[in-house]
């Protein structure tokens, strides 16, 4: 006999199998502007184990701008997480890991290579904004000048870039007719040659444009100096307004002193810097003789070295060679015709131009006659206005004024230009109704001292200040208790005095006191110029004893002006080329004052290129570095 068991035997599964991962389909190269949660690919994931030992999950390299997000069981989707910048990484090697729930757990990768493709997102770029170029003037045609240099950090045709010129004009002709540049390699060539004395600076823009879709680009400013050369003469300016030629004639009187200024030369040069600075110089005359003249080196003024007699030529001929510092040098010649005439030939001439002229007026006056009539007409009613109101104000009765009687004041000039007063009458001097004045107005000489001086005399006699009145003596007398405002004398015009000689200068003297006081502003450079020693010389004259005092006042300098410049900026221009230790001559400033206060001491701000050479005031090259 049999019996029959039925046995069920259940297979346990272990994580046996590693999960398997594919990807079904990719989208790429991906571009740098792409949107986010754009999708880049399909991933799908397998385990033939069961239960927790067939599930899966998927993980991403991290620190990348992609994450993977699950769309259906066992597939993932690979989109883009922030944004992508080219330039920045172009290429990304992803890792995709799938892990199944098994213990020990399995594991596989696969590796996804995203490429980011360009779009034209930048636009060239120049390494600085603005470039400064300096080129001489005369230049051969189509010389190349400079170049300019853009870089485009796309790729492919987006960064190939283009040069062309921003179009404008300069003066009437546009800028092409100047300029040209290379469109591919950005040489920047000059078409003609260029004059400085026409354009010292010509500034213009290049631009650099890439070939993308849209193009960018962006532009670049270029200074072009021109450098002055020395290939203009100088020019001769007309002796005066209408004349031309370089001859310039002038009448010498044969009486004129050593120093004289006879004539003068004028002349420009067209160039600039050392190249138009003008140096004069006198060439010797056929034969040897020795002239009686001399040329200014910088001013071009001629002038006599000595007397003129009558042994020199009535007519001088003078060539005056006028010539730049450039290098090379270039020159000019004037010629100077001089007659040397005597003093009497000059004033007949005068009187020829004279009588021409009063012709000239008389035909005007026959002109203009009724212009005059009126005027005439005009005149009378002034002159009876006047009249009437004098007439008045006589007739009005005199009022006592605010100054009672005094003892009259003579005040009078003597005949070197000072002021005295006498003793003998004695006035007290009113305005208005204040109180009298009785200071005394001191004024400093207003007539250069002679041989006959003051300071020769000094015992003057009373009849010099007193006696005669063409000495600049002149008495006046006033009845008392005259009113303000009556007419005493005509002073200016009895001494023959200028109007402003009747104003008090420098000093007063108060009466009551004694002192002597500054009655106006003195000015020492005004005054005396660069004269070492300034006295200002004063008389008083008293009567009864005669007294004759000389005061000298001396007007010690300060350090009231500062020194000065001839001019506040000077532009000098060098070339590159010129060696160290080369000398550039400079004018020194000056100073009004004397003496310590005159002595100048000069600082150059510090710096790598120059030094100054404090005794000859010359400044020294050193070595330029060259761009």
């Amino acid at each position: 006999m049999t019996g029959h068991c039925k046995i069920s035997v259940k297979i346990v599964d272990i994580n046996d199998n590693t999960p398997e991962v594919s990807i079904t389909s990719l989208s790429l190269p991906i571009q740098e502007d792409a949107l986010l949660g754009t999708v880049i690919a399909l991933i799908m994931v397998s385990d033939r184990d069961s239960g927790a030992n067939g599930q899966v999950t998927c993980l991403l390299t991290p620190h990348v701008p992609f994450k993977l997000v699950s769309t259906f069981k066992n597939y993932y989707s690979l989109v883009l997480d922030s944004s992508l910048d080219r330039e920045k990484v172009s290429h990304y090697e992803l890792v995709v890991t799938a892990r199944d729930g098994g213990s020990p757990s399995l594991s596989s990768t696969a590796s996804v290579s995203v490429e980011v493709a360009d779009v034209n997102d930048n636009a060239p770029l120049f390494a600085q904004p603005e470039y400064t170029v300096f080129v001489k003037e005369n230049n051969p045609p189509g010389c190349h000048i400079f170049t300019v240099s853009a870089r485009d950090v796309d790729a492919q045709e987006n960064a190939l870039v283009s040069y062309s010129l921003v179009e404008r004009r300069v003066g009437e002709r546009a800028l092409s007719s100047y300029v040209s540049v290379h469109a591919e390699s950005g040489k920047v060539y000059a078409l003609q040659p260029l004059d400085h004395e026409e354009l010292e600076l010509l500034q213009f823009q290049v631009s650099a444009r890439d070939a993308g879709v849209p193009p960018l680009g962006s532009n670049v400013t270029l200074q072009v100096f021109v450098l002055d050369e020395n290939d203009n003469a100088p020019a001769l300016l007309p002796p005066g307004a209408g004349a031309g030629g370089s001859a310039v004639s002038e009448s010498v009187s044969r009486l004129v002193g050593a120093g004289h200024v006879v004539a003068k030369v004028r002349a420009v040069d067209a160039d600039s810097g050392y190249n138009a600075w003008l140096s004069y110089e006198l060439l010797p005359a056929a034969g040897g003789a020795r002239s009686p003249f001399r040329v200014g080196l910088y001013t071009g003024e001629i002038s006599t070295t000595r007397a003129l007699d009558e042994a020199d030529s009535p007519r001088q001929r003078l060539l005056v060679l006028v010539k730049d510092h450039g290098e090379p040098a270039l020159v000019a010649t004037a010629t100077v015709l001089l007659s040397l005439v005597d003093s009497g030939q000059a004033p007949k001439a005068s009187l020829r131009e004279s009588s021409g002229t009063a012709s000239g007026k008389a035909a005007l006056v026959d002109v203009n006659v009724y212009l005059i009539i009126a005027i005439c007409a005009v005149s009378s009613l002034l002159v009876l206005s006047l009249l009437l109101y004098t007439a008045l104000r006589c007739s009005t009765p005199p009022t006592e004024g605010a100054c009672g009687p005094g003892k009259p004041v003579l005040v009078c000039s003597s005949a070197v230009g000072s002021w005295s007063y006498s003793l003998q009458r004695r006035q007290r001097v009113c305005s208005g109704e204040g109180p009298p004045k009785t200071d005394l107005m001191a004024f400093s000489p207003s007539l250069p001292q002679g041989p006959g001086s003051t300071e020769e005399r000094q015992q003057p006699s009373e009849s010099e200040h007193l006696g005669k009145a063409g000495s600049g003596q002149i008495h006046y007398s006033v009845p008392e208790e005259a009113k303000h405002g009556t007419f005493v004398g005509r002073i200016a015009q009895d001494l023959g005095l200028e109007l402003a000689e009747l104003v008090p200068r420098l000093f007063r003297v108060n009466l009551q006191n004694g002192i002597l006081f500054v009655n106006s502003r003195i000015d020492r450079e005004e005054l005396c110029g660069r004269s070492l020693e300034c006295s200002i010389h004063l008389e008083v004259v008293v009567e009864r004893p005669l007294q004759v005092f000389h005061v000298e006042v001396e007007v010690k300098d300060i350090n009231d002006n500062p020194p000065v410049f001839p001019v506040a900026v000077k532009k000098l221009f060098i070339y590159e080329s010129r060696p160290p230790g080369s000398r550039i001559p400079l004018e020194g400033a000056s100073d009004s004052d004397i003496g310590a206060n005159s002595l100048l001491t000069y600082v150059l701000n510090s710096n790598e290129y120059f030094t100054l050479d404090v005794k000859r005031m010359i400044r020294k090259l050193n070595p330029l570095v060259s761009c």
